[in-house]
C-alpha cells in the first residue's frame, strides 16, 4: 500500500504524550521518523517499551542537546529534514539554541511543531500539566459525568494527549505541507493540547456561548435514549438510539412498548431510564449483543481492552497484528494507523544504527567520530 508521507523526513526531539502521538501518526503515514533521544543519565522520564507502537520504524540516536556543540549539529541535521516536532516546556528550545529562528535559518522549508499542554503563549504557558490538567481547563471534565462523591468522574482516556494534541498537531503538520508546496517555506506551529481539547468540545461550548446553558444534552446522558446500561452478569450495553426509528428498534426488542413517545420528553426521562435499565438487567451482555446483532438499534457491547483483540469486526478489519521485536519477540499490537500493511522494521539501537542515521543526514565519519567523542551523540 503506497504510504502517502513517503519521502518526509521527521526529527523528533524524543517527545512523550502529545509530541509522541504526532510523530507516530506521521510515521504510520509512511514519514521517515529520526528520534533523537536524550542520554540515560539525563533524569528524563524513560517510556514503557511498549509505548507508541515500541517506537516501530523509529531511527533511534542518543543526542546530548546540552553538550558544546549539539545545537550546531542538531542545525545542520534539520537541513534534510522537512519537520520538526518538540515537546520542551516555552523557552527550552531557545535556551538550547534549537528554536524555531536559528532551525529556520537553516532550513527555510522546515515545518516546526511545538507541542505544549498549553501553548506558547498565555499565563498558563510555562506551567507543567499533564492529559487530566488539559481536560480540566478546557471543559473534558465538566462533561466527563460524575463518580459516587458528586466530583467529575476520571476520565477513561487521554483525550488532551491523544486527539486534543497529537492528532492536531499532525493535521497541522499535514496542511502546512501542503502550503509549503506553494509557497517553497516551511512554518511555526503552537500546538496546545488544552486548546485542541477545546475544539473537540465545539458542539457544547458554542453552544453554551449562543444559549447561556451548559445542561447536558442528548449526547452527554441527558437522554435516556443515550447511555450505558448494566447487564446481568457484570456487563454492559452502549445505547445510542437517538433518532426515533432506532430508538423504537431499541424498545421493540426490550419490550417497553410506551417507550417511543417518551423519548424525548423531559419530564419521562427518569422513568424511562429505569425502565431500560430494568430490561437489560435480565440478560447478560452477550445474550443481548446476540439479540441486538440484526436489529438497527445503535446498541453495541461495551467491550474490555483485553477483548478488542478477539473482536471479530477489528480482526476483519486487521487492525490488530504481531511484529517481532528485537528484545521482547513476537508481540501482538495495535497495526499501524491509516490501513498501511507494513509496519515497519523494530527500532535498531547501538552507536552503528547511530552511524548509518547520520550519514544519511550527510556528516562524514570523520565528524561522526568527533561527535560521538564529544558526547554529543551515543
Amino acid at each position: 500500500m503506497t504510504q502517502d508521507l513517503s519521502g518526509i523526513t521527521v526529527i523528533d526531539l524524543a517527545g512523550a504524550g502529545p509530541s509522541a502521538r504526532c510523530v507516530r501518526l506521521l510515521a504510520d503515514l509512511g514519514a521517515r521518523w529520526i528520534r533523537l533521544e536524550p542520554p540515560a543519565a539525563s533524569g528524563r522520564a524513560t517510556l514503557e517499551w511498549h509505548a507508541y507502537g515500541a517506537m516501530r520504524g523509529a531511527e533511534k540516536v542518543t543526542f546530548d542537546l546540552k553538550a558544546p556543540g549539539a545545537a550546531e549539529a542538531f542545525r545542520r541535521m534539520v537541513k534534510a529534514a522537512d519537520v520538526v516536532v518538540e515537546g520542551f516546556r516555552p523557552g527550552v528550545a531557545k535556551r538550547l539554541g534549537i528554536d524555531y529562528g536559528p532551525v529556520s535559518a537553516a532550513n527555510p522549508a522546515v515545518v516546526y511543531c511545538s507541542t505544549t499542554g498549553y501553548g506558547q503563549t498565555g499565563p498558563m504557558a510555562t506551567r507543567a500539566g499533564h492529559d487530566l490538567n488539559y481536560q480540566a481547563v478546557s471543559g473534558g471534565l465538566a462533561l466527563a459525568g460524575r463518580d459516587a462523591e458528586g466530583k467529575p468522574a476520571m476520565p477513561g482516556m487521554t483525550l488532551a494527549d491523544s486527539a486534543g494534541g497529537g492528532w492536531q498537531a499532525a493535521l497541522r503538520i499535514m496542511a502546512a505541507l501542503v502550503a509549503r508546496q506553494a509557497t517553497g517555506k516551511g512554518q511555526y506551529l503552537d500546538v496546545s493540547a488544552a486548546e485542541g481539547v477545546l475544539h473537540l468540545l465545539s458542539l457544547d461550548i458554542d453552544r453554551a456561548l449562543v444559549t447561556g446553558q451548559s445542561r447536558p444534552t442528548v449526547v452527554n446522558g441527558g437522554f435516556a435514549c443515550y447511555s450505558i446500561y448494566a447487564t446481568a452478569g457484570g456487563g454492559a450495553m452502549a445505547v445510542g438510539a437517538v433518532e426515533p426509528k432506532f430508538f423504537a428498534n431499541l424498545c421493540e426488542v426490550l419490550g417497553i412498548e410506551s417507550g417511543p413517545q417518551r423519548q424525548y420528553d423531559p419530564e419521562a426521562q427518569d422513568d424511562l431510564r429505569a425502565d431500560i435499565a430494568a430490561a437489560f438487567a435480565r440478560r447478560s451482555r452477550d445474550e443481548w449483543t446476540a439479540l441486538f446483532a440484526d436489529v438497527d438499534a445503535c446498541v453495541t457491547p461495551v467491550l474490555g481492552i483485553d477483548e478488542l483483540a478477539s473482536d471479530p469486526h477489528w480482526g476483519a478489519r486487521g487492525v490488530f497484528s504481531g511484529y517481532a521485536h528485537p528484545e521482547r519477540g513476537e508481540v501482538a499490537q495495535l497495526a499501524p494507523f491509516g490501513g498501511v500493511a507494513d509496519r515497519g522494521d523494530p527500532p535498531p539501537g547501538g552507536s552503528e544504527a547511530t552511524r548509518k542515521t547520520m550519514e544519511s543526514l550527510k556528516f562524514s565519519s570523520d565528524e561522526i567520530d568527533a561527535m560521538q567523542t564529544g558526547g554529543i551523540i551515543g
